[in-house]
């Protein structure tokens, strides 16, 4: 009879074992730490997804106790909610999401799971929203407080920015930046296009004909070069300054036509620039080519995060978010960065410009 209580004893222990084992990224065990990403691996934007999925699997090799499993959102709201569900359904507490109209889709199903969703986006509304939602990018606030400022510097009495027509964007144009410019007397006038869009024109000569001095253009990056192709094909804004922001890093600027880069200013992070940033060279020499400006934050973002899930446990969210909300400062490999109360982590930006084919910070 002892024989038979202490087996099913022994038995019952085991089992609690090898049920704690399998718990996601138990930090007494030797079991990974798991984080959900929901990228945009096909359709219009997944060049991001690509290189952020590159970026993660990188820093996995370099961190055995991490493991991503990769969703594809597609690169729509619909997709993303699909792949967020399937990856509550497992039990996740940890999620990487971008582009902002898929954050904001999905961010009340993590929201209910008490897991913590941190974003590649550039609206800073998604964690003013949510306790469990955080961010590390740029942000559309920053790039546009940055063209109030160049607009201010050349004495601009109206602003034009072409856009593309998501509700993020929208937001950061029609409410921030033009409550922005009307401060300063400033007249904001705008056009948007779809993505996927390939013809710009008719929305250039709109804007062009409104006489603008300085010219926004704000997109994904992928649309960047064919719109300023047009712009010099069509001549328009000539006696405009053109303004862009990160996006440019995914541009081949080294080719862009002398009338379009005598007039062309951006903003950017400077740690990008750096060739000789570990990291990038990591990436070059697995993969081939540079990562991206994403990619880098997307690393900078599981380089924060992961260690202090070590610290804390996996289960322990409200720490590891109270954690990161209470840091001013976080310097990555990417870029330093500012940390708000909400736990937005937003690099420093700089005035940039083209010359000889190569990035040169300057004043606006």
């Amino acid at each position: 009879m002892r024989r038979i209580r202490f087996l099913v004893l022994a038995a019952t222990l085991l089992a609690a074992v090898v049920l704690i084992a399998g718990c996601p990224g138990n930090k007494n065990n030797n079991t990974k730490i798991t984080i959900g990403t929901v990228l945009p691996l096909t359709g219009d934007l997944s060049f991001f997804g690509e290189r952020d999925q590159k970026a993660l699997s990188l820093f996995a090799e370099k961190n055995p106790d991490v493991q991503f499993v990769f969703e594809d959102s597609r690169g729509t709201p619909k997709d993303g909610l699909s792949a967020v569900n399937k990856l509550a359904s497992q039990n996740v507490k940890y999620y990487i999401t971008s582009l902002s109209y898929i954050v904001n889709t999905v961010q009340p199903v993590i929201d209910k799971q008490k897991a913590l969703n941190f974003t590649l986006n550039m609206d800073p509304r998604s964690e003013e929203k949510s306790t469990y939602c955080m961010r590390l990018y740029v942000t559309f606030y920053d790039e546009m407080n940055k063209l109030v400022e160049i607009a201010k510097s050349r004495k601009a009495k109206r602003v034009a920015v072409l856009y593309v027509n998501v509700e993020s964007m929208n937001n950061a144009v029609q409410n921030y930046l033009k409550g922005q410019l009307q401060k300063s007397g400033i007249d904001l006038v705008t056009e948007t296009y779809e993505i996927g869009s390939k013809d710009f024109r008719q929305q250039l000569v709109k804007l062009s004909s409104k006489r603008p001095q300085v010219v926004r253009i704000l997109d994904f990056g992928d649309k960047l070069p064919v719109v300023l192709k047009q712009v010099s094909e069509t001549g328009t804004f000539k006696d405009a300054t053109v303004v862009t922001g990160i996006e440019i890093l995914d541009a081949p600027y080294s080719k862009f036509t002398k009338d379009i880069t005598d007039r062309l200013v951006f903003t950017t992070p400077k740690v990008l620039m750096d060739e000789n940033n570990a990291i990038v060279r990591a990436y070059e020499k697995k993969y081939g080519s540079p990562p991206g400006y994403d990619a880098m934050f997307c690393y900078d973002t599981v380089n924060l995060l992961v260690p202090i899930i070590r610290k804390h446990g996996y289960d322990n969210v409200d720490k590891v978010i109270d954690e990161i909300s209470k840091m001013k400062r976080y310097k990555g490999v990417a870029a330093e960065y500012s940390v708000n109360k909400y736990g937005g982590i937003s690099p420093d930006i700089y005035w940039a410009k083209v010359e000889k084919g190569k990035i040169v910070f300057t004043n606006p």
